[in-house]
């Protein structure tokens, strides 16, 4: 059976936590993403991931303007959903379906080596 690692994708796309939503989502939208990894502006650490969901749920759409002055800081979500490269991509879709996610990072010995989204297994 094939294995998360067979789907996923390993460039991996990251922002700073502390760059504009604006820049970001021009920054999906350039590559055709529905999600970055978030760092940490310091350390390079990886600190969380946003994605459209975040943008969708998170931003006031009363306030348009807020896109002009909130950092990917402010509406990222900071638990980061993670896979073992070797499981298998059932397990990914049950992961997702279980958690209503649409990503998920993956790992090996711990370390993310890519991700793996809902459109990468259908």
């Amino acid at each position: 059976m094939k294995t998360v690692s067979d789907y996923m994708t390993k460039k991996l796309v990251v922002t700073e936590s502390n760059m504009l939503i604006v820049d970001a989502i021009a920054c999906m939208r350039e590559r055709n993403i529905g999600s970055v990894f978030v760092t940490n502006e310091h350390t390079n650490e990886i600190i969380g991931i946003f994605t459209e969901r975040d943008l969708l749920r998170k931003i006031d759409l009363n306030n348009p303007q807020s896109l002009k002055v909130l950092t990917v800081r402010d509406i990222m979500t900071t638990t980061i959903k993670k896979i073992d490269a070797k499981e298998t991509f059932v397990t990914a879709a049950e992961m997702m379906k279980e958690s209503g996610i649409r990503h998920l990072a993956v790992t090996n010995n711990g370390i993310i080596v890519g991700i793996v989204s809902i459109r990468d297994l259908i």
